[in-house]
Parts: C-alpha cells; sequence; structure tokens
C-alpha cells in the first residue's frame, strides 16, 4: 500500500463527515475572516511563524509550540490564544475576545479530534513536471488538415465495407423536419414545409444557422453538460 494512500485513509478513517461538517461551518469561517489576515498564504504573513490555512501549519504552529493538538485541550495554544487568557497571546490581537459560543466550538472541535480536510496527503506528493511540448502535440490542438474527400465518400466507403447500402432518399418534408430538430429542436412551420424545395436546401440551413432558435438549442445543451442548473454558482469545493 502507497503512503499517500494510508494517509488518506487513515484521516477518512479518523475523521468523519460530522467532525469535518463540523470544522467547515464552525471552525474554518472564523480563522477566515479572524486569523488569515496574519496567519496564511494568501496574505503573505505567517507571525510568529504561525500559519493557520493549512492543517499542517495549524498543528504545527509557531515559534511558541503548537497551535492545535488533536484531542489535547490543555496543550493547543490557539485555544488559550483566543480566550485571552496569556496577555503575550492574545488572539485576535488588538481586538474583543470572541463570542463565549465560538470559543466553545473550538473546544469541542480540538476535543473531538481537530478534524481538518484543507491539505490531504495528495496535496504533499511530489509530481513529474510538466512537459508542456508534449503537451501541445495533443490532437486538440493540432492545425486542422482538409482530408482528401468528402464526408460521402467516407460513410459510403464504411457502408461498402460492411456490405450496406444508403437508405433510400428521404421526401422533402422529411429531410426538412429533420433539419429542424437537428438544428433549432423544434418543428418547422406549416409555411415552411409549404415553402421547401430541394433546391432550397443551403438556403434553409444557413438561416437556421442564422436563427438565435440555434443559439439557445445549443446552448441549452452545453450549459446541460456543464451542469449549470445544478448550482448557484457559490458552490465552491473545500477539498
Amino acid at each position: 500500500m502507497k503512503p499517500a494512500f494510508c494517509l488518506i485513509l487513515s484521516f477518512s478513517i479518523t475523521a468523519s463527515a460530522q467532525d469535518v461538517a463540523f470544522f467547515e461551518s464552525k471552525i474554518r469561517p472564523v480563522l477566515v475572516k479572524h486569523c488569515y489576515e496574519c496567519h496564511s498564504a494568501e496574505s503573505g504573513k505567517s507571525k510568529g511563524g504561525l500559519v493557520l490555512d493549512t492543517r499542517d501549519g495549524i498543528r504545527a504552529g509557531g515559534e511558541t509550540g503548537a497551535a492545535v493538538v488533536p484531542g489535547e485541550v490543555a496543550k493547543s495554544l490557539l485555544l488559550a490564544a483566543i480566550k485571552h487568557s496569556d496577555p503575550d497571546l492574545e488572539m485576535p490581537p488588538k481586538k474583543p475576545k470572541l463570542a463565549d459560543s465560538v470559543i466553545r466550538d473550538f473546544e469541542v472541535w480540538i476535543r473531538t479530534g481537530a478534524a481538518d480536510p484543507r491539505e490531504s496527503a495528495l496535496n504533499t506528493v511530489e509530481r513529474p513536471p510538466v512537459n508542456l511540448a508534449a503537451g501541445r502535440q495533443f490532437w486538440s490542438y493540432q492545425q486542422p488538415v482538409k482530408a482528401d474527400g468528402n464526408v460521402d465518400e467516407f460513410v459510403q466507403a464504411k457502408l461498402r465495407e460492411n456490405g450496406l447500402t444508403p437508405s433510400p432518399e428521404a421526401e422533402p418534408v422529411v429531410l426538412l423536419r429533420r433539419l429542424y430538430f437537428d438544428l433549432i429542436g423544434l418543428p418547422p412551420t406549416p409555411e415552411a414545409m409549404k415553402a421547401f424545395s430541394r433546391e432550397k436546401w443551403e438556403a434553409t440551413v444557413d438561416d437556421l444557422l442564422r436563427s438565435p432558435r440555434f443559439g439557445e438549442r445549443w446552448g441549452r445543451h452545453w450549459l446541460d453538460v456543464a451542469r449549470f442548473a445544478e448550482s448557484n454558482g457559490r458552490a465552491v469545493s473545500r477539498f
């Protein structure tokens, strides 16, 4: 078993979903609001050698020792700091002490193991360097090259290989309905059906491609692929 997997497995066993939810709802918001300004990688500050925006950082602590020791309330200096029990170790500094209910949340969090999903073993696994030159050879980055022949010729060749023959040519009205459903997802109007002829095929295709209905149909398709309707735009993964 690989070490990275062992670490992940160990964390998943010791930290329940309820413990993680407690951290996300009660602990992380307080750290972000009151602590990250002076103790985070994002702010570029680590006063006293302390960073609180990673699990490893909050457990390692700073110059005075471990900020959080899972299961050990008395040994967790972060708790002493937010209680303002030591004048030299008050957090947040020069501000009123946090509410008693918040302090109790931190006590519960530490006592129950200090579940903290902000950093997993996956974040510390050494990854191979990115090969940009090789990446640029991926097929989607290549300049399109026009093939010899047209699509119909390729289709005909495959039909012959498999002993098949093309279907009979469809009636104009059938072709028109197929075209409308393919491009805009709606049937043609009775007026469009009466006015259509094979000679108007290319013009009809161009008209449908210019229609707002074409954009609406395919825009909806890709919004579904992107699962647009499943989020209010604020769902950000914290893991």
